[in-house]
């Protein structure tokens, strides 16, 4: 049994040697292998590039009290979505993409509170939020403003379509097209005032489509630019501590079989010096001759009187 756990061991060994020079090899041709995984609401990563496996992990800041209180106050629901309309020169409006408009509610006063903290705080704190689908939105809209003040550089779509489309720093939004007030109230409104060119028309949260299938992506966006390494190895470590074994294994299997093979010649174990002219112990090294080695010395002498 202990032979069987003793070779199984090797081969497991030899596999993680196989496995190690493999990635070691794919690290430098396909950079970004990584697997993640959440320990209590952080979540960590083992990537898997130029070499070198490396541990990553949210930013290690020391969070105030109220940061648990905070995180429940964010949701998904304060993030609110506007279509600008621009007066053209026969006076109609001209829908454009639908854009961020901002946080409102709770997560409104969750921003606020974290304006006066170390931005590393708000950064942990949104990386956690993202875990959960019902606050993803918001804490991507919060990481985009820190990252992009001016947040007009990552949106991108359609107008022309129904719904309409846009991509907002990777996140892809559906929004049905508002409904223009009418000319008549348009012209009501500005004779108390100055003539708009431009309408913001805020959306029902009814009339805006997010796909949460995008979770992971958007997730993996903000890890990637905002976890810091905790540690990292460089593949030669692991290949050389899988290669322990196997060459334990190898040399013990090769003394083996040298002590078999001296043992059979009549040679001395310890030093391999021919025994047959000796009696009790090794003439070259001293060491007593062994009982299995002392009768192929006598049997070699048998046959050497009887065909001498």
């Amino acid at each position: 049994m202990f032979r069987l756990a003793r070779t199984f061991a090797m081969f497991l060994s030899l596999g993680g040697v196989i496995a190690s020079n493999f990635f070691w090899i794919r690290s430098y041709r396909v950079a970004g292998d990584q697997v993640s995984w959440l320990r209590g609401s952080a979540r960590y990563t083992l990537r898997s590039k130029f070499g070198r496996l490396t541990v990553l992990g949210p930013p290690n800041v020391t969070r105030p009290k109220e940061a648990s209180e905070w995180l429940a106050k964010i949701s998904n629901d304060d993030f609110r979505w506007d279509v600008v309309a621009w007066r053209m020169e026969n006076d109609t409006f001209h829908l454009t993409i639908p854009c961020a408009g901002g946080l409102e509610g709770s997560s409104m006063q969750v921003e606020a509170a974290l304006i006066r903290q170390p931005k590393r705080v708000g950064i942990q704190l949104m990386l956690e939020a993202l875990e959960d689908p019902r606050r993803f939105i918001a804490a991507h809209l919060w990481l985009t403003r820190q990252v992009f003040p001016d947040t007009a550089k990552v949106e991108s779509g359609s107008a022309d379509t129904n719904p309409m489309v846009c991509n907002f720093n990777s996140l892809r939004v559906e929004v049905k097209p508002p409904t223009l007030p009418s000319p008549a109230k348009i012209r009501a409104d500005e004779e108390h005032g100055e003539r708009k060119s431009v309408l913001h028309l805020a959306c029902r949260p009814e009339d805006v489509r997010i796909d949460l299938s995008q979770l992971p992506a958007i997730r993996r966006q903000w890890h990637d630019r905002f976890d810091e390494p905790i540690f990292s190895i460089p593949y030669w470590v692991p290949v050389c501590i899988f290669m322990v074994f196997p060459i334990a294994w190898i040399a013990r299997r090769w003394r083996r079989s040298r002590l078999v093979s001296r043992r059979r010649a009549g040679l001395c174990l310890n030093c391999g010096y021919d025994l047959r002219a000796s009696s009790d112990c090794c003439s070259e090294c001293g060491k007593p001759i062994d009982t299995s080695a002392a009768e192929v010395i006598r049997y070699q002498k048998r046959e050497i009187q009887n065909h001498g």
